[in-house]
């Protein structure tokens, strides 16, 4: 069995894709040679580029994460917060919201 990769490479802030596509390479090698038929080969390469682009998906999106910009401080008035926030809810007309913020 092949090498196993234990945790995901991390250098300047990025994973790396690299663990990704090593194992594509295996993954596909193993396929050729374990399916018996043209079909089933070209059947079990699309599941494999599948879940590679999946994966892809995940490490490009921990990626955004891990590059996400520090967050600024500023004073906000809360009444203003909450108001925003119940013009952009629909409420159930049963529900009646009362702000008294002082």
């Amino acid at each position: 069995m092949g090498r196993r990769i234990r945790r995901a490479e991390v250098t300047d802030g990025a994973v790396t894709h690299a663990v990704l596509k090593e194992s594509e390479g295996r993954a596909a090698t193993s396929a050729l040679h374990q399916l018996a038929t043209p079909k089933m080969r070209a059947e079990h390469l699309q599941r494999i580029e599948r879940q590679i682009s999946t994966a892809d998906g995940v490490i490009t999106d921990l990626n955004d994460f891990i590059r996400l910009p520090i967050p600024l401080l500023e004073r906000i008035s809360i009444e203003q917060c909450w108001r925003d926030v119940l013009k952009n809810t629909p409420l159930p007309q049963v529900v009646e919201v009362r702000i008294d913020v002082q």
